[in-house]
C-alpha cells in the first residue's frame, strides 16, 4: 500500500525513525537481536492501533488518516524484520 498523493506522515522524525529502523533490520544478522526489534516494533504497532481507535471513537478524521499511515510504515517495518527471522 504506497500512501496516495498528498496522503503522507507530516512528521519528519517519525520518518526518520522508521527509515533508520528499516535499515537496522536490514543490517542486522542476529536473531535474537531481530527479535527484540520486532517485539519494540510491535509495540509501537499497538500504541498507534490504540490511538486510531480512539481517533475513529472522537470522529477526528484527519488524524485517524495520519494514524493509518503511520501504522503503515510500522507494519512495513515489521514485515523487513520478519522476512530476516
Amino acid at each position: 500500500m504506497a500512501p496516495q498523493e498528498g496522503l503522507t506522515v507530516d512528521d519528519p522524525a517519525f520518518l526518520m525513525e522508521v527509515m533508520e529502523a528499516h535499515q537496522a533490520a536490514e543490517d542486522e544478522m542476529d536473531r535474537n537481536v531481530l527479535r527484540t526489534m520486532l517485539d519494540d516494533n510491535a509495540h509501537t504497532q499497538h500504541a498507534i492501533e490504540q490511538q486510531l481507535a480512539a481517533a475513529f471513537e472522537q470522529g477526528k478524521w484527519a488524524e485517524a488518516q495520519q494514524l493509518v499511515w503511520r501504522l503503515t510504515y510500522v507494519v512495513r517495518v515489521a514485515e523487513a524484520i520478519v522476512d530476516k527471522l
